[in-house]
């Protein structure tokens, strides 16, 4: 029953979208459904380094920002999950400088990174509607991360840097020999310089996991503008060329990007996707708070008493409820007519006199009663008669109340 009535809803929520649209030819809300397309996209940002070289050290954070480009395919699974395929170019470094000579390192890396990402959108229709302007979302995922260090270790002259304790570059080592002998130098910035572990032959190509928090922005149909930030942490302590201690290298990726969404066609869009699924079992058209997949009797008058199917009282169970029973304690088993009130022999008889019996007929009583007239004699016995009678008032007889009326005068007058 619950399952024939659900099918029942649907079918007809599903209809009534389809005649509304044939109808009236009104434009489809699309703002809901995915495409068979991903979504492409492809923009720029600033990558900073997070590792062993530039910590605690009085050096300007600007002189560490380099820039990447990124591109990213996207295929949105449902309202809330996507998966994306995610490239990123650039590079990343980072220098200290201190009054320890040998602390005094710099590198800078061309990184390529490529990976999946799982995405979650908080446009989800849950947390925010589809149709919003914004679109926070989240995204977790798995990349190759392939990495070459180099150093700025000579200026444009070949000179070889000596940092000395008086914070000065020169281009010999410090002593006091070479106190009057030696020239300041400065930087290039140029990183001329394969870095290499003397001590380890690390690889250079790890795995790295992006974490990234976002929103998109929508411009148009097919056009949004995106703002993100990732962190992307290495399995690898050597993307700096510098291992110092247990932590693995890491760096941060802000960015902004313009992403091209395929146009929806109306036909994309599924009739019943203005349906709530999610709330179609709560529907209760009568309001007699028994839900429709649940209740019985779907078209009780408003204040009328029901038990819990939803059903109208019937204190005597006559067959006739409460609210319509102008005798409301007739004896168990006794027959009633369409108001609940007692039919007497005499009237039975009245009634009876009405009908033809003939125009039954013994022929057609398997068409009319043949199912209680269990040994197919034509006849209904006294015993199929009470099963007939049991049935109905126990509500296994598919019977109205009229038919069982007519095999009751069919009973009586044979």
């Amino acid at each position: 029953m619950i399952k024939n009535l659900t099918s029942i809803l649907l079918v007809s929520a599903l209809l009534g979208s389809f005649t509304a649209k044939s109808q009236d030819e009104e434009e489809v809300d699309t703002s809901n459904i995915e495409s068979k397309f991903p979504s492409f996209g492809i923009g720029s940002g600033v990558l900073t380094f997070n590792g062993d070289i530039g910590k605690g050290v009085d050096v300007s954070n600007y002189s560490h920002i380099r820039i990447g480009f990124h591109v990213n395919v996207e295929k949105r699974l449902n309202a809330s999950f996507g998966a994306s395929i995610n490239g990123l170019f650039g590079k990343i470094a980072s220098s200290e400088r201190s009054t320890t000579t040998e602390r005094n390192l710099n590198f800078e890396s061309s990184i390529i990174q490529i990976g999946l990402n799982g995405v979650y959108h908080l446009d989800n229709n849950y947390i925010l509607k589809r149709s919003s302007v914004i679109g926070p979302y989240g995204a977790v995922g798995i990349s190759m991360l392939k990495f070459n260090p180099k150093g700025d270790l000579i200026n444009e002259n070949n000179k070889n840097y000596y940092y000395w304790t008086d914070g000065s570059i020169r281009d010999m080592p410090e002593s006091s020999a070479n106190l009057f002998t030696s020239t300041i130098i400065k930087r290039d910035y140029e990183y001329e310089t394969q870095l290499a572990d003397t001590a380890k032959n690390y690889p250079k190509a790890t795995l790295a996991i992006p974490i990234t928090i976002g929103s998109r922005f929508q411009l148009n149909d097919n056009y949004e503008a995106s703002v993100a930030a990732t962190y992307h942490l290495a399995f690898s302590d050597y993307i700096d060329n510098y291992k110092d201690g247990g932590s693995n290298d890491g760096y941060f990726y802000f960015s902004f990007s313009v992403t091209y969404n395929f146009p929806l066609k109306v036909v994309d869009a599924p009739i019943y996707q203005n349906i709530d699924f999610q709330n179609i079992e709560k529907i209760d058209a009568d309001n007699d708070g028994v839900s429709d997949d649940v209740d019985m009797c779907l078209n009780t008058p408003p204040g009328v008493e029901i038990n819990k199917e939803g059903c109208p009282l019937d204190d005597d169970k006559d067959g006739v409820p409460n609210y319509l029973d102008k005798e409301p304690n007739t004896e168990k088993g006794a027959i009633v007519d369409a108001n609940g009130t007692k039919i007497t022999d005499e009237a039975l008889a009245k009634k009876t006199e009405q009908y033809d019996i003939n125009a039954i007929g013994r022929t057609n009583l398997g068409f009319e009663f043949g199912t209680y007239d269990k040994d197919s004699d034509g006849y209904v016995s006294p015993e199929e008669m009470r099963s007939a009678v049991d049935d109905f008032f126990a509500g296994k007889s598919d019977y109205t109340l009229e038919k069982f009326q007519q095999l009751v005068q069919f009973f009586v007058r044979q």
